[in-house]
């Protein structure tokens, strides 16, 4: 049972508003990832650590900062850092649309601790 809440609660998340996974990737690489890797390639970042430690290389990476992602593309909308990239609208509403998903999976995870007193919640929605 544990399980099948878990793989439902993922494939929640994966079609979190009707935005997949894919399309916040390819978002992230077009918008983000110059900045925000292990190795920034952004000419003004090239021999330094990413801003602020934030690092968005994979869909994990991005479940885990996506507070912070909703702070700053969503609400703020002061990353990409001087719209740079030109980051529309659209773009970040269908992002804001993702990251309201992470309720979903909050809620699996405070049921899965009512089951199992150890159960490691890693995420946004801890």
């Amino acid at each position: 049972m544990l399980l099948l809440l878990i793989m439902a609660s993922r494939a929640a998340w994966s079609d979190a508003g009707g935005v997949s996974d894919e399309w916040v990737m390819a978002t992230v690489r077009h918008h983000c990832a110059m900045c925000h890797a292990e190795t920034p390639s952004h000419t003004m970042l090239l021999g330094q650590a990413p801003p602020k430690g934030v690092v968005l290389e994979s869909i994990d990476d991005v479940r885990r900062f996506a507070p912070r992602i909703t702070e700053m593309v969503v609400r703020k909308k002061t990353m990409p850092f001087g719209n740079e990239t030109a980051m529309t609208e659209a773009d970040r509403a269908k992002f804001s649309q993702w990251l309201a998903g992470s309720d979903v999976q909050r809620v699996s995870c405070q049921l899965a601790r009512t089951w199992i007193s150890h159960w490691n919640c890693s995420g946004p929605w801890q």
